[in-house]
């Protein structure tokens, strides 16, 4: 058991090593406005077996806080930033495209940014996540007038409104946001992200709940709407195992028997798991794994 443990820390020590390179490899091609560069890092994320998720916060959000801040020291000026984020929007586009989301779950969220506020890349990224999960999402964009969301709201009655806010000067009119949703017939929850919010409590302005972390505010999000269990049985998990272990086989021009030569494991074992039908133990996942040439993490996902 020692040794199972020992190996995968060892895997998990890699993993933040690779993505500490390609963040790296992704930050100076942005700033250098070379969008084919910055696509052939997303697609050796992906190669990698980094899901859609991590590479969202370790390459994208990564390069873009490293962006930030070469434009407030001077090293870059404005036109440059504009450029480095109009192509994490294009790669953001690409990866939306090609990433599997969850089964829907059946419920709906809006995400937007308050009226005034124009920084939508957060509000973005969180329509993705949201997407992912399998939420039906319709995201607005920037500075929504608060009239118009209300209005919109009351006419397709989301479960969970989205606000992401940049600055501190934002917060009183997301208060008068949430103070109009809360008074619509069908009241959606409310859940905050962004700096503006990281000294004041979702409870403080009416909100119910908020998160810095895009992955744990959309389980905080899942609790709030009863989903805590929801999509989350043995059949799914195998599921979505079997589709992993198929993709990154095919990826790598593998047929099921050379699958099954790699990582001493019968070649029936292999069919039968990537059908969802093969209950599996830790140790065979690290087999497939090491077989495959990617972190465990690529195929027990972020789930």
């Amino acid at each position: 058991m020692s040794k199972i443990i020992d190996k995968a820390k060892m895997q998990v020590s890699r993993r933040q090593s690779a993505a500490a390179s390609l963040s790296e490899a992704y930050a100076q091609a942005i700033a250098q406005g070379n969008t084919t560069a910055a696509a052939a890092v997303v697609d050796q994320a992906a190669a990698q077996g980094m899901s859609a998720a991590r590479i969202y916060l370790d390459v994208f959000l990564a390069g873009q806080i490293h962006v930030g801040r070469l434009w407030h020291s001077g090293e870059i000026n404005v036109a440059q930033e504009h450029l480095a984020t109009q192509i994490t929007l294009s790669q953001m586009d690409r990866l939306r495209q090609i990433t599997q989301p969850r089964p829907a779950n059946g419920l709906k969220a809006i995400v937007t940014t308050p009226e005034g506020d124009h920084h939508f890349m957060g509000a973005r990224m969180v329509a993705d996540f949201l997407l992912f999960d399998g939420w039906s999402v319709d995201f607005l964009g920037a500075s929504t007038p608060l009239k118009d969301l209300v209005a919109f709201c009351e006419r397709t009655k989301p479960d969970l409104v989205c606000i992401s806010a940049m600055m501190p000067s934002d917060v009183p009119n997301v208060r008068k946001a949430i103070s109009s949703l809360k008074k619509l017939s069908q009241q959606p929850k409310v859940m905050l992200g962004g700096n503006a919010f990281q000294s004041v409590s979702a409870s403080s302005i009416g909100a119910d709940i908020s998160s810095q972390d895009p992955i744990e505010g959309i389980r905080e999000a899942r609790k709030l709407l009863g989903l805590t269990t929801a999509d989350r049985s043995l059949a799914t998990y195998l599921r979505r195992l079997g589709q992993r272990v198929q993709a990154q086989r095919k990826n790598r021009g593998m047929s099921q028997a050379q699958l099954s030569e790699a990582a001493g494991l019968d070649r029936t074992y292999i069919s039968t798991l990537e059908h969802g039908k093969q209950n599996v133990s830790i140790g065979a996942v690290m087999k497939l794994a090491d077989a495959l040439d990617v972190p465990i993490s690529a195929l027990l996902g972020d789930d």
